[in-house]
C-alpha cells in the first residue's frame, strides 16, 4: 500500500511546502488487516520519511497496544531515540538558515 492509499486511513494528512503536517487524528476502529496494511506502509516509507513511519507506528500502538505481541512500544521507543540526532540537526539547520536571512540572531 502506498501513501496515496494511506490517505484513506489518515484523512487529515496534508502537505505544506516540503514538510508533511499531521493534525490530530480522530479515533478510528481499524480491523486487524488494516493495522497490518498500515504497518507495511510504515515499513515502506521508513527509508525516505522516518518521521511519517514513526507516526504510523504510533497510530497502530494507539489503536492496539498489543500489536506484535506488545513489542511495538519498544520498537517505537528505539525509533524515537534513533531519530533524535536527525531532529536536532534539522533544528540547527533551520536556525542557521533563519539567522542567515537576517530574521534572527546568528547561530
Amino acid at each position: 500500500m502506498n501513501l496515496l492509499v494511506m490517505k484513506k486511513y489518515l484523512p487529515l494528512v496534508h502537505d505544506t511546502r516540503d514538510d508533511i503536517v499531521i493534525d490530530e487524528l480522530p479515533k478510528i476502529n481499524f480491523a486487524r488487516k488494516d493495522l497490518a496494511d498500515i504497518f507495511l506502509t510504515a515499513a515502506e516509507v521508513a527509508d525516505y520519511d522516518p518521521e511519517q513511519a514513526l507516526f504510523l507506528y504510533n497510530h497502530i500502538y494507539d489503536v492496539d497496544p498489543n500489536y506484535m505481541n506488545g513489542e511495538l512500544k519498544e520498537f517505537i521507543d528505539n525509533e524515537n531515540n534513533r531519530l533524535i540526532p536527525m531532529r536536532i540537526n534539522r533544528m540547527v539547520d533551520f536556525v542557521k538558515e533563519y539567522g542567515e536571512m537576517g530574521n534572527g540572531e546568528k547561530f
